[in-house]
């Protein structure tokens, strides 16, 4: 699946030659001429996977959508990139210190903006939050995944599961069916509150109630089964991680 990106500028000349390269690569596109009009497409689309936006615009401008991005829970984590002619530090500074995760100025070469933008991508796809407090299985999935390259991040509950969701860039999540303060299942929707797509996985014992039917009739992607297979696992996971961009 195409991953989406939100270009945000008031120079269309600007917009449509930044367009046109990315959709070269293989990207959607989602061109804004302006703040409120950005705001348009984030109400209307829940799959946009990275944004970039100027700092210079009529009415609202750059440091206010980035305000706005970071005010709210469910788009928060949606990586933004910052494009402007204004290279003065503190410009620069106080757009990273808003949340902006790059800053790169106009002028810019093509392929180090398309550089930028695949390694953030990629970066986000190997991102696992992995939802259990039983550590047994904690420590055996992140020794396994680890070692091709996938970053694990815990969480003991569903209560810390959507505050990492909403401050980190999550690909994946593996829960329990069962957990402290809430049912996995419980936990899936909230999830798909915050990130509409993204694929979800459950634990169940081999000879578990519940087969991957009836995990997929109530919303989730897959099962990794107990007890673990070291190959399946990883293939499982790199299956996941070769969404075409």
């Amino acid at each position: 699946m195409k991953k989406t990106i939100l270009l945000i500028d008031d120079e269309q000349t600007i917009l449509d030659s930044t367009s046109n390269l990315l959709e070269e690569y293989g990207y959607n596109v989602l061109a804004a001429n302006s703040v409120q009009q950005s705001k348009e497409h984030l109400q209307a689309n829940s799959n946009i996977s990275l944004i970039m936006t100027d700092i210079e615009m009529p009415e609202e401008d750059g440091f206010a959508f980035l305000s706005y991005v970071n005010n709210n829970t469910h788009l928060k984590q949606i990586p933004v990139f910052v494009l402007s002619a204004f290279s003065d530090q503190e410009v620069v500074m106080k757009a990273l210190s808003m949340g902006a995760k790059d800053y790169i100025t106009k002028p810019f070469k093509y392929d180090i903006l398309i550089s930028k933008i695949e390694q953030k991508l990629a970066a986000a796809l190997k991102n696992i939050l992995l939802v259990s407090d039983n550590q047994s299985s904690v420590s055996f999935i992140d020794r396994t995944l680890r070692t091709e390259q996938f970053e694990i991040i815990n969480a003991e509950n569903g209560k810390d599961a959507l505050d990492i969701m909403n401050k980190e860039n999550i690909s994946v999540v593996l829960l329990e069916i069962k957990l402290p303060d809430m049912s996995g299942f419980d936990l899936l929707t909230e999830l798909k509150n915050i990130s509409s797509d993204i694929p979800i996985l459950y634990f169940v014992e081999k000879k578990s109630n519940y087969t991957l039917i009836d995990i997929i009739h109530k919303g989730g992607n897959g099962v990794i089964e107990r007890p673990f297979n070291n190959k399946d696992i990883i293939k499982t996971f790199k299956e996941l991680d070769k969404t075409p961009v």
